[in-house]
């Protein structure tokens, strides 16, 4: 299993795929799912094994998703140390992202 360390996931990294509990973390996937990284801070992300992909798309807590309101309207949802609310996604308080209006 390879480590990454980015504030940054690599452009491939389209979705996020949801809290998987074996591992403990955040995992998010590319467009074909051929890749799978997760996380259990938001810091370092770890490459999964192929072998582990279907499980983790299979088995992963969905996100859930964040109706497009105003700042004062939202609620934060929590999961585990995880929270998302209108500026991003945060563990443990710490923002690990944030939102904007584009991707490059």
């Amino acid at each position: 299993m390879g480590v990454i360390l980015c504030t940054v996931l690599p452009s491939y990294v389209t979705r996020l795929v949801g809290f998987y509990e074996s591992y403990g973390g955040m995992c998010a996937a590319s467009k074909s799912d051929a890749a799978v990284v997760c996380s259990k801070d938001g810091k370092k992300w770890n490459i999964m094994p192929n072998v582990d992909h279907a499980d983790i798309l299979a088995n992963a807590v969905p996100p859930t998703a964040v109706p497009g309101l105003p700042e004062s309207e939202l609620q934060v949802t929590n999961f585990e140390t995880w929270s998302v609310d209108f500026t991003g996604v945060s563990k443990d308080g710490n923002l690990r992202a944030k939102w904007t209006n584009c991707c490059s």
